[in-house]
């Protein structure tokens, strides 16, 4: 597998900020989407293993969604929405067994992820050094 899903637990303990906290969800939703495409085409038990990685992530995108705040971050956060929604779309699509390629739509996913979570990672790192990045991770711009 890609990544032990117990080192993957683990990056879960590791932040209790918010900023660190869509950090992990992204991180743990990305671990299990590439643990997902590995297993797919493998032996018979880890072709039924990778629908349950899939469905997970699913839910933190889910979760995701539900934390953005609206009202505060407006464009930017009705956007980042949409994607959420296109991202959830790919991959109901591989649960349902409607993609073609099932592998190459979690990799279409975790290719969007990687840069969703690399901005974040940037956004969230810069809020310690200056005021406009810090407001828009402490005051719920793109986190409830």
């Amino acid at each position: 597998m890609v990544d032990d899903p117990l080192s993957c637990a683990a990056q879960e303990r590791d932040s209790k900020d918010p900023a660190g906290l869509v950090g992990m969800l992204y991180q743990r939703a990305l671990c299990d989407l590439k643990n997902a495409a590995e297993l797919w085409s493998s032996t018979n038990e880890g072709a039924l293993k990778a629908p349950q990685l899939v469905s997970h992530a699913q839910a933190i995108l889910k979760e995701l969604q539900a934390s953005l705040n609206l009202n505060q971050g407006g464009v930017l956060a009705a956007n980042l929405g949409r994607l959420y929604s296109y991202l959830q779309f790919k991959l109901a699509e591989v649960a349902s067994d409607q993609a073609d390629d099932p592998v190459a739509r979690i990799n279409e996913v975790v290719g969007l992820l990687e840069a969703l979570s690399d901005a974040w990672n940037i956004l969230a790192n810069e809020s310690a050094e200056g005021p406009e990045a810090s407001t828009l991770v402490r005051e719920g711009v793109l986190v409830a």
